[in-house]
C-alpha cells in the first residue's frame, strides 16, 4: 500500500486529521481500525487503533492502551474497520440501551 492509498481508506473511514499535523489521524468515539502487515512471509495484525500518524515510509499506529508500532507503510496490505465506522456512525456498546 501506498501513504495516499491508507489516506483514501482513513478519510472513508472517517478518521478526521489531528489539528497542526496534516498527516495524522484519529478516529471518533469508540471508533477503531485494524491494521494487517506483511513482511518476509511474516503477518502481523494490530487491532484496536485509535490513531495513525504517517511520516515518510512509516504509520506510526497507537491503539486503545495507548502502544505504538511502528509499520512500513508499503507492508500494510489491509486495514480493517466495524461496519459502523465505514458508515461515520458511533459503534454500539454490548448491553442494554444506546
Amino acid at each position: 500500500m501506498e501513504a495516499r492509498d491508507l489516506e483514501l481508506v482513513l478519510s472513508t473511514f472517517h478518521a478526521t486529521k489531528s489539528a497542526g499535523e496534516a498527516t495524522a489521524y484519529t478516529l471518533g468515539d469508540d471508533a477503531t481500525i485494524s491494521l494487517h502487515v506483511s513482511a518476509s512471509g511474516v503477518g502481523l495484525t494490530i487491532g484496536k487503533i485509535v490513531a495513525l500518524r504517517l511520516e515518510g515510509g512509516l504509520a506510526f499506529a497507537t491503539n486503545a492502551k495507548r502502544e505504538t508500532y511502528a509499520v512500513r507503510i508499503a507492508d500494510v496490505f489491509a486495514v480493517a474497520a466495524d461496519a459502523s465506522v465505514v458508515a461515520g456512525e458511533t459503534p454500539r456498546r454490548a448491553g442494554f440501551g444506546r
